[in-house]
């Protein structure tokens, strides 16, 4: 019983972690929005990319992805932060890609799932 106990509290917990998605301490996936935009830049000297998202605030409120702790996430790949947005409700719809500076920069258009 302690054990069946045990899983299913792990697995609430997991769900609860996996369903947020914040934005200068908002959780986007909370708010009523239905799209958003991704930038996803490489980072200097590195393989691994990070994560601006636009869901419509201020231009001069911050735009990266943040854990739990507020440290921004890093990403190792555009593909893994296209699952990590599929994991917590958002569904692709398109991209493009704009050149800056010699620097390719991937912009992805997503809209909030269904329920």
């Amino acid at each position: 019983m302690k054990q069946i106990f045990l899983v299913l509290a792990s697995l609430f917990l997991f769900v609860q972690v996996q369903a947020q998605i914040i934005i200068d301490d908002v959780d986007i996936s909370e708010m009523d929005i239905k799209y958003v935009e991704i930038v996803a830049v490489s980072k200097f000297m590195s393989n691994k990319i990070t994560v601006r998202v636009d869901y419509g605030q201020d231009a001069l409120t911050g735009q990266k992805m943040k854990d739990r702790d507020g440290k921004a996430l890093v990403f190792a790949s555009v593909v893994n932060a296209l699952n990590f947005m599929d994991k917590n409700g958002w569904e692709f719809i398109s991209n493009y890609v704009v050149t800056e500076a010699n620097q390719n920069v991937y912009h992805y258009l997503f809209r909030k799932k269904d329920e």
